[in-house]
This record gives C-alpha cells, structure tokens and sequence, in this order.
C-alpha cells in the first residue's frame, strides 16, 4: 500500500494515458468511415450522458453564476471543442503516434501562453526548451516533403488546447472541478452538432467537410459506446493524477508515456512504426516537455 500511495499520481497518469491512447484507438476505427465531427459528437454525447448521470443529485441552484465565469465557461467550451475537433481531423488522416505526437506539444504553448496572459516569468532553460519543443514539432511535420494540411491541424489543436486550459485555469476562481467538466462536455456535445447542421446545408471541397453524415450502424455503436466509456474513465483518472500529493511536474512527465501505447495501438491497426526523423522529433518534443514541466 505504501508504494501505492507514494506513486498514485503516476500510477493514475499511465493509467490515464493508456485511457486516453485507447479512445484514440477506437476514434481510428470509426474514422473509417464516419466523419470526424461526428465522432467529437458521438464521444462526448455519451460523455455527457455518464456524467449527467454521475451527477444527477448536484443542485445547480446552490451554484453562483457570474458573468465573468460564464463568459469564460463558454470560451473554454468553445476553444477546447474546436481543439478536440482538429484532433479527430488528425486521427482521420495520420496514424495514432504522430496525432498523439502533436498533442504533447501542448506544454509549451502552455509556458507560451502563461509568460503572455499571467505575466510568468520563463528561465533560460524554459525558452530553450521551447525553442526545442518547437524544432521537434517541426520534425514531425517533415517539411521537405511538403506541408500537409495535417500539420496545421496538430498546431492549431495544440494551440486551442493550451487556451483551452490556460481558461481553466482561471475557471477554478469561479467553479469546481465537477462543472467546469459538465459544462466542456456540453459544448463539446453541443457545437460539433451545430457544425454538423451548418455543414450538411453547404458545399465544401475538402474531404473532412463535405463527407455525408449518417446515422452510425449497429456495428459501429458498439466502438462509439466504447470510445465514450473510455473517455469518460480518462477524465476521472486523470483528474485523481492531478489532485495526488505528487508534484504536478512529476506526474505530468508521465503524459508522453501515451505516445508509446499510440505507436501499439497504431501496430494492432497495422500502421508503420514512425520513422528515425519522426522519433528524434518525437524525443525533442518529450524531453522539453519533461523539463518545462519539471520547471513548473
């Protein structure tokens, strides 16, 4: 029990990532043929359903609402669902490391975003890490073979995600933990629905955008009721990791131990192991992130 104890951050991290890595794993196997906006809608409307249920006894009415935590819970719900949604453009068209890989980047929008809004001071080590962090990110776009529309898609979901959490942040001044989660799952619920309307009544030429949305069979409920379980139990155990006695640099290391169970999942669905270019970036983005995090 001791070890346990002393480790439970960690332990709940790996666990998390592992969470995280498989709803990822399941987002794939439905990207084949449901559009990814769709899939934001069906993960996180089941989401929504677990925790409304886990939550059903909150009295809503004891809750203090203001304007200033209301305009920044629909802010986050609004920049955190776009950054979900650019994540599952990249789960439809990369493989599940260099998704994941984008997604680690995060930390250092994050130190990015806490020098500009917070006005914290970054060391030396902090913005060369950065600068490095950036140089890995780069790798993993492998320019000199042109830049793709999915290298966008990581950046823009990073950037949108460090907001995202950056509003969180802020967030905690006004609600607990419980309904700022409730209300992420509403937007996330609630606004890819919205696009899916906007988007079935025009005409775009790009693939992810035009794509018909349909009903999912039988069949595919059964990964979209997966995908939803998992993501929820990602939610809740990254949120034990968090909350543990651990120091948060410590256990926030342990995030990039996903990258690892992307590239197994990615081999059980047949996709070639990243190549030496990809894995040096790979290395560059993890080690900077380990230090920023670290630092923190």
């Amino acid at each position: 029990m001791s070890f346990y104890n002393n480790n439970k951050g960690i332990i709940f991290m790996i666990i998390a990532t592992f969470l995280s890595a498989l709803t990822s794993f399941f987002s794939k196997i439905l990207s084949t043929n449901i559009n990814p906006i769709e899939i934001v809608f069906f993960r996180n409307l089941i989401g929504l359903l677990i925790m409304g249920y886990l939550l059903k006894n909150i009295n809503f009415k004891a809750i203090k609402f203001n304007k200033k935590g209301v305009f920044f819970l629909i802010l986050r719900g609004v920049i955190g669902s776009t950054a979900l949604i650019f994540f599952y453009f990249n789960i439809t068209l990369l493989g599940l490391a260099e998704a994941t890989t984008f997604t680690k980047s995060i930390p250092i929008f994050l130190s990015i975003n806490a020098f500009i809004f917070f006005k914290e001071r970054l060391s030396l080590i902090s913005w060369i890490c950065i600068f490095v962090g950036f140089y890995g990110v780069f790798l993993v776009m492998n320019p000199n073979l042109g830049l793709k529309p999915s290298d966008f898609f990581g950046v823009i979901n990073a950037f949108l995600a460090a907001l995202s959490y950056t509003i969180v942040r802020e967030l905690r001044e006004f609600f607990e933990d419980k309904i700022i989660v409730l209300a992420f799952l509403f937007f996330s619920t609630f606004l890819p629905l919205v696009y899916i309307l906007i988007l079935k009544n025009l005409n775009f030429s790009y693939p992810l955008l035009s794509e018909n949305f349909r009903m999912p069979f039988a069949s595919e409920w059964i990964f979209i009721v997966l995908m939803g379980i998992s993501g929820i139990l990602f939610q809740i155990t990254i949120t034990k990791a968090f909350t543990s006695r651990q120091k948060v640099g410590v256990v926030s290391a342990m995030n990039y131990v996903e990258i690892l169970f992307s590239i197994m999942f990615g081999m059980v669905l047949g996709e070639a192991i990243p190549n030496l270019k990809m894995f040096l970036g790979i290395i560059l983005i993890v080690l900077s992130g380990i230090i920023i995090a670290y630092k923190k």
